[in-house]
């Protein structure tokens, strides 16, 4: 860190770059371009997925592009009856009122 000069001038350790910055940093870029938990796990070295989950809340859109691709599945099956096909929760809340 020094030979980069990352912390020059910085005096409050708080405020410093360590090998732990770097580490989050690199933990926290891959969470959000939506890297699997367990392959996010696995390049940590983390024992314990719940180490892991602390960066679960960069992964907002997960969930949602994991239900879009079982609706596009779905879509693309030939012959899916219109009982067997997924929509957005946002339409089936609309749709039940």
């Amino acid at each position: 860190m020094e030979r980069l000069g990352l912390n020059d001038g910085i005096d409050d350790p708080r405020d410093k770059v360590v090998f732990h910055t770097l580490r989050h940093t690199f933990a926290s870029w891959l969470a959000i371009q939506g890297t699997p938990i367990l392959t996010l796990k696995e390049l940590m070295g983390h024992k314990s997925l719940a180490m892991t989950e602390r960066y679960a809340h960069l992964m907002p859109d997960v969930k949602r592009e994991a239900i879009k691709g079982l609706a596009r599945a779905f879509e693309e099956a030939e012959g899916a009856d219109e009982r067997a096909k997924v929509i957005e929760i946002a339409n089936a809340k609309r749709m039940e009122r």
